[in-house]
């Protein structure tokens, strides 16, 4: 099994750049079918590869224990509230449509959940009978039409700023949450956006932030091509991050003054 880790071409504290949807919905569906499938990848004989560059190892990730939560598994034939689900959904960021047509939408029809999973090709419809889940289909977004069944499916978030934030929310005092709301607000408006925004927060909102690394078996051999062009990168990094360092450093000297 290969599964592809795309990852960002921005420094750390490139503000002007945001990363596009489908790379980082690509990036939540290898970590959830990482943490879904843990026990059985470390005890396959059936290799898994991951394909990434070396910015993967930079640590841009909640930790594992705070992404699982926000990830769910269905599965055909389990038993749950199905209006459970309508909370879980909107938790994870999808956005309730009348008519699902794209990435990190659903709708609800009786009991019939339409659900667009990111990352997906296609999007898949949930027929419950009662509180059974008894069929996922995959369907058609123009003509609406059922096509193939499927057992089961990982559903990730849309974005991290939903972990991010009830990290800050725990670690942080109310006016401190304000004030970083506020200030959230004011970059939203000159065209960032607030859950851009609170992603950049996410060494403020954990101890620990994770990479790629954090999320694998312990058994894992990595293996880095190009080592010469991994450090000429990782080095940018650095200096990027040592001069962002340095400028707020200043800044905070001469406001305390």
């Amino acid at each position: 099994t290969v599964l592809f880790y795309p990852t960002s071409e921005a420094l750390p504290y490139e503000l002007s750049y945001s990363d596009e949807s489908e790379m980082t919905w690509g990036q939540r569906q290898v970590l959830a079918e990482l943490m879904e499938n843990a026990e059985t990848i470390a005890n396959s004989s059936k290799p898994i590869a991951i394909v990434a560059t070396e910015r993967a190892l930079q640590f841009h990730l909640p930790p594992p224990d705070a992404f699982k939560p926000y990830c769910l598994t269905l599965a055909r034939g389990m038993v749950q509230d199905s209006k459970i689900l309508d909370r879980q959904l909107a938790s994870m960021g999808y956005d309730r449509v009348a008519l699902v047509e794209m990435e990190g939408q659903w709708s609800r029809r009786g009991d019939i959940v339409d659900v667009f999973p990111v990352a997906a090709e296609l999007p898949v419809r949930l027929e419950w009978f009662g509180d059974d889940l008894e069929q996922i289909r995959e369907f058609d977004p123009s003509s609406q039409r059922s096509l193939d069944k499927i057992d089961q499916l990982i559903l990730t978030p849309t974005d991290f700023s939903g972990i991010v934030g009830a990290a800050l929310s725990e670690r942080l005092s109310l006016k401190t949450n304000r004030v970083g709301a506020k200030g959230a607000k004011e970059e939203g408006e000159e065209g960032e956006g607030e859950g851009k925004v609170i992603k950049r927060l996410l060494g403020l909102a954990f101890e620990k932030p994770a990479s790629i690394l954090d999320y694998l078996p312990p058994n894992t051999l990595v293996v880095i091509d190009e080592p010469s062009q991994c450090e000429a990168h990782s080095n940018r990094w650095f200096e990027n991050a040592q001069e962002q360092w340095e400028i707020c450093d200043r800044q905070s000297t001469e406001t305390a003054n």
